[in-house]
């Protein structure tokens, strides 16, 4: 049942409700369990008027207790302290001997002060640091590549993609690329957005297909044939810099990119 199959794989389930308590005790076992608080996010987590009648069963071991920032990513933002003196306080009443985790990896940035015993770093770990003074410390760890599948060559006042968004104005060659919004990309790069091989950049022109983009390759042609590697996301070109140009985070980015792409996890 679920509680043999939580022992089993060591799962320490986290509690958002006092409804998830009475489910974890009803399985008569012994757990270990953490507390999530809501300290003002109003998603996931107990709120802090039922704090009151949260009883624990004597199987249950409190291991963390944890609670989420709203706008760590805004350094200057009161909030975060006024979450911050909330957590300490609600901790310091019902809690005071577990573990405490506040910080998500907006939330290390904030300083020593926002840490308690440990910080949940997510984006973090794939090299996202929402431009703050992580960023010194973070190294990129994200590429994300395509296949080149066809070259060819256009003429003057030939038109690129749907909706004839894009209009050569002299000969040029492009590449087709294998890759589109169907695995991620957003549509925000059509006609802005660059791609990568060596030291060289590719601006893309036309709207970003389901399945395929295209780039010009007019200036360093000789460099690309079919079946070529290019990057859209590499370690110079992060995806903290492509979150900035399609007008979002780089979480977005990465949650968006989708399971037709392969992945490849390197040491």
């Amino acid at each position: 049942d679920f509680g043999i199959y939580l022992n089993k794989k060591k799962i320490i389930p986290i509690i958002n409700s006092i409804q998830n308590l009475e489910e974890i005790i009803s399985l008569k076992k012994k757990f270990k369990v953490g507390i999530h608080i809501d300290t003002g996010i109003n998603r996931l987590g107990i709120p802090i008027s039922d704090l009151d009648r949260f009883k624990i069963n004597k199987k249950i071991t409190i291991t963390l207790v944890m609670s989420h920032f709203a706008s760590a990513d805004e350094k200057n933002n009161l909030y975060n302290k006024r979450q911050s003196n909330l957590f300490k306080k609600i901790t310091n009443k019902y809690f005071k001997s577990n573990l405490k985790s506040l910080s998500n990896s907006a939330g290390i940035a904030l300083g020593s002060n926002y840490h308690y015993s440990l910080v949940r770093p997510g984006i973090a770990i794939y090299g996202g640091h929402n431009n703050t003074t992580l960023k010194r410390k973070i190294k990129p760890v994200v590429k994300l590549i395509a296949e080149i599948l066809q070259i060819k060559s256009l003429y003057k006042n030939e038109f690129v993609g749907y909706n004839q968004t894009y209009c050569s104005k002299r000969k040029i060659i492009i590449a087709i690329l294998g890759i589109g919004y169907a695995d991620g990309i957003f549509r925000q790069l059509s006609n802005k957005g660059h791609v990568y091989y060596k030291k060289y950049k590719f601006r893309i022109i036309g709207r970003i297909s389901m399945d395929t983009i295209t780039i010009d390759i007019t200036n360093h042609g000789k460099l690309l044939r079919v079946g070529k590697l290019v990057e859209l996301i590499n370690y110079e070109n992060d995806i903290e810099k492509l979150a900035k140009s399609c007008g979002t985070i780089s979480n977005e980015i990465l949650t968006s990119i989708s399971n037709r792409v392969i992945r490849v996890y390197k040491n």
